[in-house]
């Protein structure tokens, strides 16, 4: 039997390992075919590749795309398509604004963070509500502002 997952994230999206930090546990845990499929994102592909090769495992090329109502996921495709690059890159662009919305929501209910706050912490990611989450999570003024709002939680269980 041949164990493969067409699902995985990197840092490039709301994953937190490396693209080869990925391809690594893949073949750790027996894997022999995988596919990155990084939301939004193809800036991975090379370096799971790369990885893939030296580990010999069967890397699939992967993206999940973000619409209005779903992820859709597509694999198989030509990575050096220009066209497609141009598509993803534009995804991407999309939900950064989306993000930015969600940031300028946040604000509008006290909530003290800034759309700057998440890109400085995810530089390489696609940013959408993950990035948001994790921002508030590591920052000081956020952590405080819950606790004020919602009594004595502990946000390191959310």
């Amino acid at each position: 039997m041949i164990y493969v997952d067409l699902h995985l994230h990197s840092f490039y999206s709301d994953g937190v390992n490396s693209p080869t930090h990925v391809v690594q546990k893949a073949k750790s845990n027996g894997l022999k075919r995988i596919s990155l499929t990084d939301h939004d994102s193809l800036d991975g592909f090379a370096e799971a590749l790369e990885e893939s090769n030296k580990l010999g495992i069967d890397l699939m090329p992967g993206v999940e795309i973000t619409t209005i109502d779903y992820h859709m996921l597509g694999y198989n495709f030509d990575v050096t398509d220009d066209n497609f690059r141009s598509f993803v890159k534009y995804s991407q662009s999309l939900q950064a604004e989306v993000c930015k919305a969600r940031v300028d929501k946040l604000q509008d209910y006290g909530v003290p963070i800034n759309f700057e706050d998440v890109e400085n912490n995810f530089p390489k990611s696609t940013l959408g509500k993950i990035a948001i989450l994790r921002t508030m999570l590591s920052d000081e003024n956020c952590t405080q502002y819950f606790k004020e709002q919602h009594g004595d939680v502990d946000v390191k269980q959310i």
